[in-house]
């Protein structure tokens, strides 16, 4: 798959489904040869946004997802060949398409599904186990600065995005939910497969705050802050368990004045 971004009145064409084969094109039958050809570029990359959107697929069923993602393929043509690297902006084309206005948490869910797919292609890392952490003692720990997972993305959503997806990857019956609870996501892969977590409260800021490399003791208060339902517990255990730390880097003690 080509690039659109330089392809002039060729992808213009391609794009069009009004139009007219562009010039010069010379062989037997070209309107229908190019009509073809139309319509596999179409079918390849509605096949990519289904591969990279499927919760969101089934959300609004086959003929709405196809009929979306038409319309965001003429607004939005591949800037790249890498198929995989395709609807980076769908969420945010979501937002606007109007049809799908009844449905809020839909750009969201997008966003989350989008961070999926980064993961499972980010960089390979070996996360550190609970016996690499019993051999550190609980201050060393705690004033150390966390080392996160390559894979790791966070996602907040004022939607419970976490249970969304969950209910339309895995169980054969959806399940009600109420639209109105906020949830936050994980998600980070620490061997082969791609987890997604629901954060604890103030789990979002807590791990942002990790992330722009806060230590565990000064990364809570910023969580706090944000969430006075914050609990840390329940968050430096997520963290441990989810595989998302893959090293520890001590501060260095503060030279005397």
């Amino acid at each position: 798959m080509r690039s659109f971004d330089h392809a002039g009145p060729f992808a213009a064409a391609l794009l069009d489904p009004d139009a007219r084969p562009p010039q010069p094109l010379e062989a037997p039958d070209v309107a229908r040869r190019f009509a073809i050809y139309r319509n596999n570029v179409f079918s390849s990359l509605i096949h990519a946004l289904e591969a990279q959107f499927p919760v969101c697929r089934r959300l609004v069923g086959d003929d709405f997802f196809r009929g979306m993602a038409q319309e965001y393929i003429r607004r939005s043509p591949p800037a790249s060949p890498v198929l995989s690297e395709y609807g980076v902006s769908f969420p945010d084309f979501v937002v606007a398409f109007d049809p799908a206005l009844e449905l809020p948490y839909l750009p969201d869910v997008a966003r989350l599904e989008f961070d999926i797919a980064r993961c499972g292609d980010a960089e390979d890392a070996t996360p550190l186990t609970n016996h690499d952490l019993r051999a550190l003692s609980g201050e060393e720990i705690v004033r150390s600065r966390l080392h996160l997972h390559p894979s790791l993305f966070l996602r907040s959503s004022s939607y419970p995005i976490v249970s969304i997806w969950l209910t339309n990857s895995f169980d054969a019956e959806v399940e009600t939910l109420d639209a109105s609870v906020a949830e936050d996501a994980l998600i980070v892969r620490p061997y082969r497969n791609v987890e997604v977590h629901r954060l604890p409260a103030g789990g979002f800021h807590f791990m942002c705050a990790l992330a722009e490399g806060h230590t565990l003791a000064s990364a809570a208060p910023v969580a706090q802050a944000r969430e006075p339902r914050f609990d840390l517990a329940a968050c430096a255990g997520l963290l441990i368990s989810s595989g998302a730390i893959v090293a520890l880097k001590p501060l260095l003690p503060a030279a005397d004045s």
